[in-house]
């Protein structure tokens, strides 16, 4: 494990890295860290992202999936993600689908409780009939159940690219 100031890096595997930064210590002298992994080519990509990572949780914005819910996460997608790079329509309809469908599924999950067979179970039952917001009996068609799965890959994509959360178990 290499120490740098207030965080260091330990190497977990091929490319893989675990950043771990002190915030402090318990009244008992145990350190407070907060970790994050992440993946790079080499040693040096991994300082860079240790640099980045101390930043954010020294600058308060680091938010460790384990504590923040579904519902809370779609809004920093939307005001830290979405708005700046998706298309104003695209946006919309993003939103519509995520108010109708994924808040109701997915709200008051926490993200590191998000897994893939929870996203698989929901696409399946969104083939039932039945599940159309329009009243109609019909099953969804499939072009509909592709929006959903890229509606959930671009929220989850974001997450784990580490734009402003730690990685998570759930991958699609």
């Amino acid at each position: 494990m290499s120490v740098t100031g207030k965080g260091s890096i330990e190497k977990r595997g091929r490319n893989s890295w675990r950043l771990r930064v002190n915030v402090g210590y318990k009244a008992d002298g145990t350190p407070i860290r907060r970790t994050k992994t992440v993946h790079t080519k080499n040693k040096t990509e991994a300082y860079r992202e240790l640099s980045k990572f101390t930043t954010e949780v020294e600058a308060g914005e680091y938010i460790a999936p384990e504590k923040m819910q579904f519902h809370a996460f779609i809004e920093e997608w939307r005001t830290k993600y979405a708005e700046k790079n998706l298309a104003a329509t695209t946006l919309h309809n993003y939103i519509l689908t995520i108010n109708k469908r994924l808040l109701p599924e997915f709200g008051e999950k926490k993200l590191a409780d998000i897994k893939t067979i929870h996203i698989v179970n929901y696409l399946n039952e969104l083939r039932a009939p039945g599940k159309r917001t329009d009243g109609n009996k019909k099953p969804l068609s499939e072009a509909s159940i592709q929006f959903n799965y890229r509606i959930l890959k671009n929220i989850f994509a974001e997450q784990w690219n580490g734009s402003f959360l730690k990685k998570t178990q759930s991958q699609m």
